[in-house]
């Protein structure tokens, strides 16, 4: 195990994944971003990330903090006295320990699928707009490998489900077309 947590840029995305605002303030865990086992990890009870990362003694980091360090350039160090320090010029953020501890997501993550997708990241954000102007929810239908996946937007509260309607908005996404092991290994 490292001795030192390694903050990257692309840890910074993460904390927009974690609870702000009042919901931070009263479970600060779901606030912050968490860094244990070679994994950084965020979450607001609804949506969960988690992306590579160099660990040293598990830590949590607030997510307010990343605002502040990404106007620093380079990566931050977080030593086992939760001392983050830029590795370029900056001062030093202090993090105070979060005493609470972070909801166990290793269990969460699906072992199983009964099929699999990929879709461009870029169709999936524009789809996602799209939807978020004109619905409160949505009901997402996946017809199979290689299949179109179709979003059906809900006339919700966003705080319940209850009674949902579609409203006439929908979206289709059509994932890559992959090829099998066998056409990639005739291509050859």
């Amino acid at each position: 195990m490292n001795e030192k947590t390694v903050i990257k840029k692309e840890h910074h995305a993460l904390a927009k994944l974690a609870s702000s605002g009042e919901d931070a303030e009263m479970r600060p865990q779901l606030g912050s971003v968490q860094f244990k086992d070679g994994k950084a990890t965020a979450t607001d009870s609804y949506v969960l990330g988690q992306i590579p990362a160099e660990t040293g003694e598990e830590c949590l980091i607030e997510s307010y903090k990343f605002e502040w360090m990404k106007e620093v350039p380079g990566d931050w160090i977080v030593d086992k006295g939760l001392c983050l320090t830029p590795t370029g010029d900056g001062d030093s953020i202090r993090q105070e320990r979060i005493e609470e501890s972070y909801p166990d997501h290793e269990k969460l993550w699906p072992k199983e699928a009964a099929f699999e997708i990929t879709v461009g990241v870029r169709h999936l954000r524009r789809i996602v707009e799209f939807l978020d102007e004109t619905c409160h929810a949505v009901h997402i239908r996946f017809g199979g490998p290689a299949q179109p996946i179709e979003f059906v937007g809900l006339k919700t509260n966003r705080n319940t489900a209850k009674n949902n309607k579609a409203n006439g908005t929908k979206a289709m996404l059509m994932p890559f077309r992959e090829r099998s092991v066998d056409q990639t290994k005739d291509s050859q």
